[in-house]
């Protein structure tokens, strides 16, 4: 499993539009995390695991480079590619074990960001706190979707 030590600069700017040009809701958190001065902690070699499901969970990360897949057991739940969020639940959902291992699909490199920095983050930019919302709503309404009893026809 990697390890991190966890930086966030002070006095940055908190302000932005982070919307990537792909769709209306999804948003760059590695521009985000560029502009207030988090730099990569974490660095995965290809078929390397960053967390397993069932792990502790204590901090997300914001891909800066590469692509990340999502599994439960042997289901692909996402593939998550730079800019995208993954473990965002281990901040929101306190002490409760990671639901998903994430694996290195290519070379990436991540963004840590803890406890105490994602409150603070929340507290000085509300925008960061609504991107990360935005995620999990997605998320869960993909969720939803694949696991919906298919409609009877009357």
């Amino acid at each position: 499993m990697a390890r991190a030590t966890n930086v966030l600069s002070s006095g940055a700017p908190l302000d932005g539009d982070y919307k990537r040009g792909t769709g209306l809701h999804e948003c760059d958190f590695a521009a985000f995390a560029n502009q207030i001065g988090l730099y990569a902690t974490t660095s995965l070699k290809p078929g390397e695991i960053l967390f397993r499901e069932g792990d502790e969970a204590d901090a997300l990360y914001i891909v800066g480079r590469g692509t990340l897949t999502v599994m439960s057991g042997s289901a692909v739940l996402e593939v998550v590619r730079s800019g995208g969020l993954i473990g965002e639940m281990a901040l929101v959902d306190v002490d409760v074990p990671r639901s998903a291992s994430v694996i290195a699909s290519t070379y990436a490199e991540l963004f840590r960001v803890d406890r105490s920095d994602f409150l603070a983050l929340v507290a000085g930019a509300p925008n960061f706190a609504v991107m990360v919302m935005r995620v999990m709503a997605r998320r869960l309404r993909i969720m939803n979707q694949r696991y919906r009893p298919q409609a009877t026809q009357w």
